[in-house]
């Protein structure tokens, strides 16, 4: 996540951008139990929150939050078109009972919330197995003799 850049924010100042978050995300989705669209991205995502600040400890959170309203530029783009901006009609359909029924242009503000729910778990997993899958490589060269279904053969060259 630092290889381009490095964002810190004073340990204060994130934990309260954490709290507050979670604590509006947690506000919404427990008063919008009958909507499981908003219910479940809200909660699911202050939970996230809370447990990469506070109980994983993950240092990229406050680059992640900065650059996240970059990423919304191809996400209004991408969702705006699936939602129906631009079209006589949509790709996807939502059940306005399951949700708000508050949009930007055409995309649900759950969206939003589900968008960096998703992307945090994606770069969670990323970061996590990162050291797993840039370990060097195994040697695969093959020795001058090998076992193929129990015979052992010689290599040809």
């Amino acid at each position: 996540m630092n290889t381009f850049y490095n964002i810190r924010w004073p340990l204060r100042f994130e934990r309260a951008v954490v709290i507050v978050l979670s604590a509006l995300l947690l506000l919404i989705g427990f008063n919008n139990l009958g909507r499981a669209y908003t219910s479940v991205s809200c909660i699911s995502t202050a939970v996230l929150l809370i447990a990469l600040e506070f109980i994983v400890k993950v240092k990229w959170l406050p680059g992640f939050l900065s650059i996240y309203p970059l990423l919304l530029i191809p996400f209004l783009i991408v969702n705006g078109i699936l939602t129906g901006t631009g079209l006589q009609q949509p790709v996807v359909w939502y059940n306005d009972a399951e949700n708000l029924g508050l949009r930007v242009f055409t995309i649900p503000v759950e969206d939003f919330v589900y968008a960096l729910d998703m992307l945090l778990f994606n770069l969670f997993f990323y970061e996590k197995f990162k050291p797993v899958f840039n370990a060097p490589p195994v040697s695969v060269e093959m020795s001058r003799r090998q076992k193929v279904r129990g015979r052992s053969v010689s290599n040809v060259e």
